[in-house]
């Protein structure tokens, strides 16, 4: 039995694929640089190459069409929009490291949900150059609109001067001086309090 095992009415214009891609418990992990793992409700596991647009499932290799683990790592990562109407894995996207603000438009795309705020991502967006320019991903910060390549993590980012993003209050900086409450030692070995001879 498949997860969200009902039928999406309101997306009528959706591949099959798509709402299966959508539907199905399917987990997106991270091998390298635009290559995930996909791993299907039964256990099984592929490997999608998202810039080459291939996967190693039996459904890409012999049938030579865009699969539904294709599809979810473009929707996981943020690449492609995810379509309202359809009661998607509530877990989509949640284990891809840096994964990118993922938009929710309706199929006449009009009203515009953004799942960021939901995932904690609205301050950053993701980026991809031309491949003529490198083809390399970046995160840019939506505060200061300064840019840093994906692999080497948006926690590396310095932000210019006053940029709403990095201003999170620092909790060391609020932290209390620690204290000595061990005895003083005066020198001679004398401390306050009884000594011992």
């Amino acid at each position: 039995m498949q997860a969200n095992d009902h039928a999406t009415e309101e997306c009528t214009d959706l591949e099959e694929r798509d709402v299966r891609a959508l539907e199905q418990y399917l987990t997106v992990l991270p091998r390298a640089p635009d290559v995930y793992d996909v791993i299907s409700e039964s256990g099984s596991n592929y490997v999608v190459d998202a810039r080459e647009g291939a996967c190693t499932c039996p459904d890409f290799e012999y049938r030579d069409v865009r699969c539904k683990h294709l599809r979810r790592v473009a929707f996981a990562t943020g690449r492609r929009p995810i379509p309202t109407g359809v009661d998607h894995d509530p877990q989509l996207g949640m284990h891809v490291d840096d994964t990118p603000a993922k938009v929710v438009a309706t199929d006449g795309g009009e009203d515009v949900v953004d799942l960021a705020d939901v995932h904690g991502e609205a301050d950053w967006s993701r980026h991809t150059e031309p491949r003529d320019q490198g083809g390399a991903d970046y995160w840019r910060c939506a505060g200061c609109q300064r840019e840093i390549l994906v692999s080497i993590g948006r926690d590396q980012l310095t932000h210019a001067d006053g940029c709403p993003v990095a201003g999170e209050v620092d909790e060391s900086a609020e932290r209390e001086a620690p204290t000595r409450h061990e005895p003083a030692d005066f020198g001679s070995g004398e401390s306050t309090g009884v000594q011992s001879l």
